[in-house]
Formats: structure tokens, C-alpha cells, sequence
């Protein structure tokens, strides 16, 4: 199945591939999407979707197999899973920055493949939901490289000047070393709304939802991770 979607980057073409290496940057773009780690040229990472009431996660991986950058184009291949599920999707895609007048252009093609019951989700609201993650993802992009930087940490004051006591203090004991933490998980993202993504009026099956979920997880890893030059 193929899809192909785009969408504006309001910076010049050498500017939005910068941007889009930077994946702790543009991580937070992405709906309901989190990256947990990276093994050599490929990152992981879930998703965490709302269906209703029902709150589902998925876990998947994209590694780049080609990137051109003076053509600024990358070619991914990703794959995500249901945590607790048969669901699964697999994904070819193709990513190419096209310079404009106002920015940059990003065209992404998708040749998507999915097994188990979300077999059954036909191509129409899987463009939908693609189509619908992109362009929030795109907008909060924007709203990202629009945003004035932080402002500087203030300068500490002058320490203060310590007090010569009038007799010397006995020795104090050592503090006890401090227990070694293993490193915190990264945060739960917040849900995508699937049901909010989709046009209104179509019938769902759970099985339809959970394939326009794993496609949105394929779609968000790409996007973290499409433009990593090895």
C-alpha cells in the first residue's frame, strides 16, 4: 500500500535537514510519539494512542538505509508493534526536502505493509490518520522553530563570606555515599486522539484503529530519525 504525504518547514532546505537531525529537538513534535534509544544507526521508541476511552502503546524501530544529502533525500526502513497485541506494520519510505519560495517542502512516500487483523483496515482512513499526523506534527514544527530561544540562567550572586568560628569544630563524619540510579525512562507521551484524527462518520473496528496507530508509530519514527546521516 502506498501513501504519500507532505508538509512545510518554514526555514530554507539547508536549515529544515539540520532541524530534522536534531531528534531530541523535534521528538516532542511528534503525536504521542517518545524515542527511547538508539542502537548504531537506528532508533526506537513508542507510541501511546487514545480509542475513545481505551488507551493502547506501541513499540517500534526505523533505521536509515540511504541518505543523499546533497540531494537532501533519505531512504528508512521501520517497523512498530502492538505492546500487548498481533498488530504490526512494516514501512519503505522516502523522504525528499524540495526548496520553495517561503521554505521548504519535506515529501514523504510510504510503501506501508501490515499483517493480523489490521490486514483488514482499507488504504482510505490510513491516509486520513497520515495525513492528519503530519500536519500536526508540521504545525507544532513550526511553532518549535519560530519560538525565541530560552532566556540565559540569571549570574549567581557573590557567595557569601564564611564565618571564622572562635574555636575549631570537631571533624565532621563523612556523608554517606549517594546510591547509584539507574537511568530514569524516558516520560509517557500523551495519547494521540485517533478517533479525533479521522474524518467523522466512518465506522471503526478496533482492528481498523490499531493499524492507523501503528502506522502513525512508523511515521513518527521516520520523521525523528529520516535525515540522520550516518
Amino acid at each position: 500500500m502506498r501513501l504519500d504525504n507532505a508538509f512545510h518547514v518554514p526555514v530554507p532546505v539547508r536549515e529544515a535537514w539540520d532541524i530534522l537531525l536534531d531528534v531530541p529537538r523535534i521528538a516532542p513534535c511528534l503525536p504521542g510519539t517518545v524515542l527511547d534509544g538508539q542502537d548504531g544507526d537506528a532508533y526506537t521508541g513508542r507510541v501511546k494512542i487514545k480509542i475513545g476511552s481505551i488507551t493502547a502503546s506501541y513499540t517500534g524501530q526505523a533505521t536509515v538505509t540511504v541518505t543523499d544529502e546533497a540531494a537532501h533525500t533519505a531512504r528508512i526502513t521501520a517497523s512498530g508493534k502492538e505492546q500487548r497485541g498481533a498488530g504490526r506494520a512494516s514501512a519503505q519510505v522516502e523522504m525528499r526536502l524540495v526548496p520553495t519560495d517561503d521554505g521548504t517542502r519535506v515529501e514523504v512516500t510510504t510503501e506501508l505493509s501490515i499483517t493480523g487483523k489490521a490486514a483488514q483496515f482499507g488504504r482510505g482512513i490510513l491516509a486520513d490518520v497520515s495525513a492528519r499526523l503530519i500536519d500536526q506534527f508540521a504545525a507544532n514544527l513550526a511553532t518549535e522553530i519560530v519560538a525565541p530561544p530560552a532566556p540565559p540562567e540569571p549570574p549567581a550572586g557573590e557567595p557569601p563570606v564564611a564565618a571564622v568560628p572562635a574555636e575549631p569544630s570537631p571533624p565532621a563524619a563523612a556523608p554517606a555515599p549517594e546510591p547509584v540510579r539507574a537511568a530514569p525512562r524516558p516520560a509517557e507521551p500523551e495519547p494521540f486522539d485517533v478517533l479525533g484524527a479521522v474524518m467523522a462518520g466512518r465506522t471503526r473496528t478496533y482492528a481498523q484503529t490499531a493499524a492507523a496507530l501503528l502506522l502513525a508509530l512508523v511515521i513518527g519514527l521516520l520523521l525523528g530519525r529520516a535525515t540522520r546521516g550516518k
